[in-house]
């Protein structure tokens, strides 16, 4: 970035401001929002599998639907979405653990099939 606000800039103007704008405003605020939209949807999958309100979730279409939101939102707020869908990712993986991941496979399937085939049996707990 040092070289595009080298190229950019006024030589009059200093490239502190600029440098902290991009730092602060794009990469630290990806890396929190996405940290938080990912602990919070792996928190809230895993309590309500403990409490048994859901049945074996589809790990493609919660992931698919993580991705999406996460770079809606951080889009929204003006930052890089690519690296907040990314730690996104990661802290949702710290999460879920290793049984969820394994059967996510076998549910992909019925997931795809039931979200698009049957859009009302999907709504219902």
């Amino acid at each position: 970035m040092i070289a595009v606000f080298w190229l950019t800039l006024p030589a009059e103007q200093s490239m502190t401001m600029p440098m902290l704008g991009v730092i602060f405003g794009d990469i630290l605020g990806a890396l929190v929002l996405g940290a938080v939209i990912g602990y919070s949807v792996g928190f809230a999958m895993r309590k309500a599998e403990e409490k048994k309100t859901i049945d074996q979730p589809s790990m493609l279409m919660i992931t698919t639907a993580l991705a999406l939101t996460t770079l809606a939102a951080v889009k929204l707020i003006g930052s890089d979405g690519i690296l907040a869908v990314f730690v996104a990712g990661l802290m949702f993986d710290q999460q879920v653990n290793a049984s969820e991941r394994q059967g996510g496979r076998k549910g992909v399937v019925e997931g795809v099939d039931r979200f698009l085939l049957h859009p009302s049996s999907s709504c219902s707990a």
